[in-house]
């Protein structure tokens, strides 16, 4: 078992109280649509997005306000960790950190079957395998960190480390895809299977997750990329978004006519949008983007390795019928 610190959540504390800093990070500036407003002209519509990373929290700058972090200038990115303190205009937030909430019990469990007769459940989320010592799941001669799991919406996504995993086809490095109970993944000749049971039935197999898909998705654009929300039945998920990932999803919400949100999207159509000015990628770098998307929706706690749908030469955002797709164009 891996040497973990226990998990945290990180809040902005101001003069007047503190916020929380979800996935879809914090948004300060003089605007209304700002998480938090700053009433101040020197300051930008959109100033700076804080939001979590794996040590810390990430502060980008946004507008052309001077900020400032423990009173040294920040002109783009840094990072910030308990104690720190943020400065735009006079206006000073620290950030402060506490254990993160319990998350309730889930109605079904997965687990890593490496041989007949014998099952080991994945108690944490995420959940590596390899020959690392500090690997949930040690398996020998295999690199660190060959599989990590991660369990959202009831669903398993796997990412990979090294290329040469097998599942379902051969896998590339860091692909992050989604995984059905029963899969089968192989790596230098050793097979692992990987199940879901009912909580409470060791022997019935779990369901499948839940197929519901966004009945919502809302795609603000900022400066150096975007949020993007995504709604289902009785919940929601906002995440930031950089650059290049965000033109992606913008380019598969709002794709060219004759294509509609939710549709395949050709990769002859989407390219071009994607990398404009004769700056293109390839099938190997549209591939790279789409699981680097994919792992920002997971940390989201969305599952991104099946909303964003890679088959048939193309890409496609799965929504719900009759979605309700918006954008809010920057300011």
């Amino acid at each position: 078992m891996r040497d973990r610190q226990a998990p945290r959540q990180y809040w902005l504390q101001g003069e007047l109280g503190r916020v929380l800093v979800r996935h879809g990070g914090l948004l300060l500036g003089r605007s209304t649509d700002c998480d938090i407003v700053l009433a101040d002209a020197r300051v930008s519509r959109h100033q700076a997005l804080v939001r979590p990373v794996d040590d810390g929290v990430e502060l980008l700058v946004l507008g052309r306000a001077p900020v400032r972090v423990n009173d040294a200038a920040v002109q783009a990115v840094a990072t910030l960790r308990d104690g720190d303190a943020l400065a735009i205009c006079g206006r000073t937030f620290r950030v402060v950190s506490t254990a993160a909430s319990r998350v309730a019990p889930a109605e079904c469990v997965w687990g890593v079957e490496p041989g007949a007769g014998a099952l080991y459940r994945i108690t944490e989320s995420p959940f590596t395998v390899g020959g690392d010592e500090r690997d949930d799941l040690h398996v020998p001669s295999w690199p660190p960190a060959t599989l990590t799991l991660t369990v959202v919406q009831r669903a398993l996504v796997m990412e990979t480390g090294p290329s040469g995993v097998d599942c379902d086809g051969p896998l590339q490095a860091a692909a992050v895809v989604p995984v059905r109970t029963g899969a089968r993944v192989r790596f230098m000749e050793r097979e692992l299977r990987l199940v879901s049971v009912s909580v409470g039935d060791e022997a019935a197999t779990a369901p499948e997750p839940d197929p519901a898909l966004p009945r919502r998705a809302r795609l603000e654009f900022l400066p150096r990329g975007g949020r993007l929300t995504v709604g289902y039945a009785g919940w929601e998920r906002t995440l930031w978004l950089a650059d290049r990932r965000c033109d992606l999803v913008a380019t598969l919400l709002f794709p060219p006519a004759p294509y509609s949100a939710g549709d395949l999207i050709p990769d002859e159509a989407l390219i071009p949008r994607v990398w404009p000015g004769g700056r293109q990628g390839g099938r190997v770098e549209l591939n790279t983007l789409v699981f680097r998307t994919r792992k920002d929706l997971v940390r989201a706690d969305v599952d991104g390795a099946a909303l964003l749908d890679r088959y048939d030469g193309g890409v496609r955002f799965r929504l719900a019928d009759g979605a309700d797709v918006a954008m809010v164009p920057p300011g």
